[in-house]
């Protein structure tokens, strides 16, 4: 579990790092943040840490749309919808009465995705 957890600190480091630099070398932060997030799923699993696993999946989310935005990336689409599908398992988990902030943060993160998605289909 500390390991898992490290990992999850990992990404976040490297995320917000990969988020500040620009070019190929922003870019390549922000793949090892996905894996770190990533393979911390192996140790937080849905079933034995389904709070920490939505967590993972709304941080992988957030990575996933700041790599779609980087200045390297030359189709967001593809980011989107994976952190479309890791936001939607997070709000899985949320519970919108026990667990209002993360819900809240989650579904507003949920209509971010959607509206940069539908923005890539209009002409």
């Amino acid at each position: 579990m500390d390991w898992a957890l490290t990992q999850n600190n990992l990404a976040g480091a490297l995320g917000d790092q990969g988020e500040r630099t620009e070019g190929p070398e922003g870019a390549a932060l922000l793949v090892q943040a996905v894996n770190a997030y990533c393979a911390a799923l192996e140790v937080l699993t849905r079933e034995a840490h389904p709070v920490h696993w939505a967590q993972t999946q709304e941080n992988l989310a957030m990575t996933e749309e700041a790599i779609a935005g980087h200045d390297t990336c030359s189709d967001a689409a593809p980011h989107l919808r994976a952190a479309l599908d890791h936001v939607t398992a997070a709000l899985q988990v949320y519970d919108p009465e026990h667990m209002p902030y993360d819900f809240g943060t989650a579904t507003k993160l949920k209509t971010r995705l959607k509206e940069k998605l539908a923005a890539l289909k209009t002409p």
